[in-house]
């Protein structure tokens, strides 16, 4: 027997008739960037996720580079993530010469370890940004990770790519930090057909 770990086929099949619908409006306003449809997912999403702005990007990992600039990070600044994650969290960043750290991980979530990182930052001068990584839809334990890097001077920015809809103690993901990144790959907790962040 043949099992497919994510059959994207049938997923569609429910929706088939209304996503054919949805992509020949699109299509027939000529709008392909930057049009209706994308800014009203903007809006709604940023609305669901409990935050002011949204902003569709091609992918996650273009969510988590302009994230990460957003928050004022420079060529030479260190970052700091995990290292069970897909390469972006890391590497997105390194385009623009910042140098990536990895703090361990709790044995039992999976997440960034806020007593190691809180020895990292002691340890490490020069980092300028966290990206704790919310991981299979569970999140990080955001109050120390923010309190640790608020006293270290240190921006976060959420890798909230496989966590949409998440809740830390009654707020998504997404809203905690000082900016955030989704990726809307198809294979993640809520995908688009093709890729986008």
């Amino acid at each position: 027997m043949n099992v497919k770990i994510f059959d994207l086929e049938r997923d569609h099949k429910e929706f088939k008739d209304n996503l054919i619908q949805i992509f020949e409006k699109v299509l027939s306003s000529g709008e392909y960037i930057l049009g209706k449809e994308g800014e009203a997912f903007e809006y709604a999403f940023a609305s669901y996720t409990g935050v002011r702005y949204g902003i569709g990007v091609g992918n996650g990992t273009d969510a988590i580079r302009i994230g990460g600039l957003a928050c004022g990070v420079k060529a030479g600044d260190k970052i700091v993530t995990t290292p069970n994650t897909y390469i972006a969290s890391a590497m997105a960043l390194t385009t623009h010469g910042l140098i990536p750290f990895f703090c361990d991980i709790e044995p039992d979530t999976y997440n960034i370890d806020p007593e190691r990182l809180e020895d990292l930052l002691k340890k490490e001068r020069g980092i300028r940004l966290c990206i704790p990584v919310h991981l299979y839809g569970h999140p990080s334990h955001m109050d120390e990770v923010l309190d640790i890097c608020k006293k270290h001077n240190v921006k976060v920015l959420e890798d909230a790519c496989q966590a949409h809809g998440t809740l830390y103690k009654g707020k998504k993901t997404g809203s905690l930090g000082d900016a955030a990144a989704f990726s809307f790959y198809p294979t993640k907790n809520l995908g688009c057909y093709g890729d986008g962040g």
